[in-house]
């Protein structure tokens, strides 16, 4: 009996009898009139309003304990041209959050942007087609905010089509339950990090519990402009096309097995493109648009690259690929030798015939003087025939 009393005791401080978190509603309500300043669409959260269960409100999701744990206000201010600057501090007190999306509402930057990555929770962080190019907070300067990547559990990460610009912070790169990035139509520069390769969760094939996306495809796996990638149980995805992406394509990249969709186009990358493992199966569609990339897959070569630097392609010396170099050394080697010994038998022999073969030193003479003959006649026969045309 006291142990019962206890339990609704409990019930009562956490959760409101209409069966929502009464810190969370409120915190609700205040992310809905931090709209009204900036305007957005009333019929999307038109049930958001005092009293109600917030845990069915439009979306709003809730877990078993009634915290809530998914977010869903994508699109809730289309239509609307002023900028939005969002008061992180506002998305803290959903402390049991695992999915957040504000896609598609003209964020231009947040204020208190560390207060949303204290989130450890956090698994789905959708921030797509906003214009978000910097923060009030410092530590943004027009770049990624360093601090997005410190929540170590987010498996989805889309901050494609805003206006970021600066390097892709190595950050990513300690995110290891990290699935999809998507970080395309940025301004983004400089080289592609070599530590992504550091992704275990890149590195193991092991499915992925996509069910808790409710969704298949879920519709934000659209990577960039492209079609929407099906049958995503097994598959992770990393698109950085048009950016201003610099240098060569880390041949660490082929070791990420459970890659499976893998974009780069139009930034200004150069060098080999790596042929190998899974590298094999991209469409070199997403190659297109940068002119220094060459090699098998996109059936455009570089022979000086070729001859000099094929083994970049693979050469890692600090990750154990010194045997694909030393293979790549040794193709080439093999490949120029037999060319070398093909010319000097194929020459020497046409010597050794002609001096000493008389017989066939004879023939051979004979044999050019007609070739050269019927050249001749073809020649003068053409003459011939435009002297005719001209005279005409």
């Amino acid at each position: 009996m006291g142990g019962s009393c206890g339990a609704s005791v409990t019930l009562l401080i956490g959760v409101d009898v209409n069966g929502c978190v009464e810190e969370e509603r409120r915190a609700l309500l205040d992310i809905k009139h931090s709209l009204d300043s900036v305007g957005y669409d009333p019929i999307m959260l038109e049930d958001w309003v005092g009293g109600g269960n917030c845990c069915n409100w439009t979306g709003v999701e809730c877990d078993a304990h009634r915290a809530v744990s998914k977010i869903d206000l994508s699109e809730v201010r289309s239509g609307f041209s002023q900028e939005w600057y969002p008061n992180a501090s506002l998305f803290g007190q959903f402390t049991e959050l695992k999915e957040l999306d504000l896609g598609y509402n003209g964020i231009a930057g947040w204020v208190n942007l560390q207060d949303l990555c204290q989130l450890q929770d956090l698994q789905v962080l959708e921030l797509s087609e906003n214009s978000m190019k910097g923060n009030i907070d410092t530590c943004l300067k027009r770049s990624i905010p360093i601090s997005l990547f410190n929540s170590s559990n987010i498996m989805f990460l889309d901050i494609r089509k805003n206006f970021f610009s600066g390097p892709v912070p190595t950050q990513v790169c300690h995110m290891q339950n990290l699935h999809i990035l998507d970080l395309s139509n940025n301004h983004l520069s400089g080289t592609i990090p070599n530590c992504l390769k550091n992704i275990t969760s890149w590195i193991i094939d092991s499915p992925i519990d996509y069910r808790m996306f409710e969704v298949a495809p879920y519709a934000l796996f659209d990577i960039s402009t492209n079609t929407v990638v099906t049958n995503l149980m097994t598959k992770e995805s990393l698109d950085l096309s048009n950016n201003h992406l610099s240098g060569e394509i880390p041949s660490q990249l082929v070791k990420l097995h459970s890659l499976s969709v893998f974009r780069v186009s139009y930034n200004n990358l150069s060098g080999i493109i790596p042929y190998k493992d899974q590298f094999c199966t991209f469409n070199k569609s997403s190659f297109e648009g940068n002119p220094g990339l060459s090699g098998e897959l996109i059936e455009k070569y570089c022979w000086s690259c070729t001859m000099h630097g094929t083994s970049q392609t693979y050469h890692d010396s600090s990750d154990g690929d010194d045997e694909d170099t030393s293979k790549a050394i040794d193709n080439e080697v093999i490949f120029y030798s037999f060319i070398a010994a093909s010319f000097a038998i194929g020459f020497w022999g046409v010597i050794a015939v002609l001096t000493f073969d008389k017989n066939g030193r004879m023939k051979f003479f004979m044999a050019a003087d007609d070739f050269l003959y019927a050249c001749m006649d073809e020649i003068l026969g053409l003459i011939k025939r435009i002297e005719k045309c001209i005279c005409k």
